[in-house]
């Protein structure tokens, strides 16, 4: 089955997100990248996720509206609900890859993913 535009660009952006880290964990000891690739992984699936979820609720807003049988409620928009969660996994993973680093290289790569997510910001 064909993927549709929206998920040809998700894969693309996790494509891009996987070469980009795999970049910066390109020189460590052959036993701690193999762990470092399903980390990467699931990092720049994450990182995709989070921006759809971030998408729709600048599209939608925070709070939407939901309709309960005669009346309308407001509520925390679904994807933001979705994107805290995931997020602090997100970090966690990302900690996960840094600690895998020699304490210099960690401290270079953390502040090269500070201001990659700064400037995303």
């Amino acid at each position: 089955m064909a993927k549709s535009k929206r998920e040809a660009a998700k894969d693309t952006r996790i494509y891009a997100e996987k070469e980009r880290l795999a970049e910066l964990f390109a020189n460590l000891p052959v036993d701690r990248l193999k762990l470092a690739d399903k980390l990467i992984d699931r990092a720049a699936f994450m990182l995709a996720t989070l921006e759809e979820y971030e998408s729709l609720v600048n599209r939608d807003g925070g709070i939407v509206e939901m309709r309960q049988g005669t009346y309308v409620i407001d509520r925390e928009h679904p994807a933001a609900k979705a994107y805290n969660a995931m997020i602090k996994n997100y970090q966690l993973v990302i900690k996960q890859l840094v600690e895998l680093l020699p304490d210099k290289e960690a401290a270079e790569i953390t502040e090269e993913l500070r201001e990659f997510i700064d400037g995303a910001r």
